[in-house]
């Protein structure tokens, strides 16, 4: 891990669009304890994701598969099956049912996406080839889901490494989709509406051009995508990757864009990854809600690598304490 500048006092620092608090204290990153080395066990025996044990997993409800393969079966590139062990079950709602209740039965689907045949732990080690066929199978599904009329809004996501949630070292990925709007990300819409209304322009655009101008920031830029530590950053070393064209919704993006995408994740987590020891990370694709006119949305990846953890004061006051200050964070991951 790169070396960590402790000359600097403590900061509290406000998203100008959400209201939310971190603190960057970069003091307390010479307490070994806030780095997370725990090591908790995963799955032994034989991986169900493996290419020629189908068997193991559900049927899948959607595949790209080599010509004459037949589904549920070897010769498939990516994968997309029903999770075992869902959060929320699939099923059309009763037609009396309503979602404004305060208690409803829990509806949704819950997908795994095996992101690749072979057995390996992360997207740098698929071509970019595949990545962007991954890519390409996230936008598929999140088109299909959005035809759902009970669905509103879908989280694709990933846990990479046991620190970061992980059962299984098998690359996969998860889709979540509810019948409705989280609260958080509720907050952030009506916050985005509010901010376009008032500026004139979209809060994200402004933040890029921002972000872009002071450089210090920065992680890459890369055909069309800037990846860059935020100045609000609530983890050490967490990144967002913004397309420089304001798009609100993942889905709608071009095939063209796809590959340029690929290379953008897939170099940001091979920094990640020489830069701080291969930590496990959550990848998390934030796209606007299926049925909501959202045209002051942009969406985005977060990457937020599992180098610290939450604790007390975290869960009692929602004010994350960062003990990296994002432009040292940005600086060791250009590896400058």
């Amino acid at each position: 891990m790169g070396a960590i500048s402790t000359d600097k006092k403590p900061e509290f620092r406000k998203d100008p669009l959400t209201g939310r608090w971190v603190i960057i204290a970069p003091g307390r990153s010479q307490r070994p304890q806030d780095y997370d080395t725990a090591v908790r066990r995963v799955r032994s025996g034989p991986c169900p994701f493996c290419e020629g044990n189908e068997r193991e997993t559900t049927p899948e409800v959607l595949a790209r598969r080599h010509p004459n393969s037949e589904p549920n079966g070897p010769g498939w590139r990516v994968r997309v099956v029903s999770n075992k062990y869902p959060a929320v079950c699939s099923g059309m709602p009763a037609a009396d049912s309503t979602f404004a209740a305060s208690c409803f039965p829990g509806l949704g689907i819950h997908d795994v996406i095996v992101d690749t045949p072979r057995h390996v732990a992360s997207l740098t080690d698929m071509t970019i080839s595949e990545v962007t066929e991954l890519l390409d199978v996230f936008r598929e599904r999140l088109a299909q889901l959005s035809n759902e009329p009970y669905l509103e809004y879908a989280l694709i996501f990933k846990n990479v490494g046991p620190t970061a949630g992980a059962s299984l070292e098998h690359s996969h990925s998860q889709l979540l989709a509810i019948p409705m709007v989280p609260p958080l990300f509720g907050s952030e819409l009506e916050a985005a509406r509010r901010w376009s209304e008032r500026e004139g322009q979209c809060y994200y655009c402004q933040l890029l051009s921002q972000e872009q101008a002071g450089g210090d920031r920065i992680v890459l830029r890369h055909s069309g995508f800037t990846a860059f530590c935020p100045f609000v950053s609530r983890f050490a070393y967490e990144i967002w990757i913004f397309p420089d064209a304001h798009a609100e919704r993942f889905e709608a993006m071009t095939s063209d864009s796809l590959s340029s995408l690929a290379e953008t994740i897939q170099s940001v987590l091979k920094a990640i990854e020489t830069r701080l020891g291969k930590p496990g990370y959550n990848v998390l694709l934030h796209t606007a809600p299926f049925r909501k006119k959202t045209p002051y949305f942009h969406w985005r990846i977060e990457i937020l690598p599992s180098v610290s953890r939450a604790a007390g004061f975290e869960w009692g006051t929602g004010i994350h304490i960062n003990p990296v200050f994002p432009e040292e964070a940005a600086q060791t991951l250009r590896g400058s």
